[in-house]
């Protein structure tokens, strides 16, 4: 883990979040890691995200140590390359997605059927 990452999770850490969320979890559990345990692509994005998300709090403490080194809350651009390319279990779901859909669709095509008969037009 870098040392950037390790001062804004370091600033995150005392953050207020919603009771129970998973970005209070998420932190408590990457903030825990040893400094030399390295952090996915993924986990470093989210890190970036939530410092940019509780940038009020994050400059609130920031001001109160005189900056101290940490960061300053950027917003992180949006990485596309954080998607799966190998979605196979979107490929096995799509024959049953699309009959959802089918059936949907029939579902919607028959209650507008009925409503038109029950108001006689």
């Amino acid at each position: 883990m870098d040392a950037d990452s390790r001062l804004k999770l370091d600033l995150l850490r005392v953050c207020q979040f919603q009771p129970g969320s998973w970005e209070k979890r998420f932190v408590h559990d990457v903030a825990a890691l040893g400094p030399y345990d390295l952090l996915s692509l993924r986990q470093q994005h989210k890190v970036d995200v939530l410092y940019w998300r509780y940038r009020r709090q994050v400059n609130a403490l920031r001001d109160a140590n005189r900056s101290g080194g940490y960061p300053v809350p950027l917003e992180p651009e949006i990485d596309f390359s954080m998607r799966d390319t190998d979605d196979s279990d979107y490929e096995q779901r799509r024959p049953k997605v699309e009959k959802l859909d089918k059936e949907a669709a029939n579902a919607l095509y028959k209650l507008a059927a009925w409503n038109r008969k029950a108001k006689g037009k």
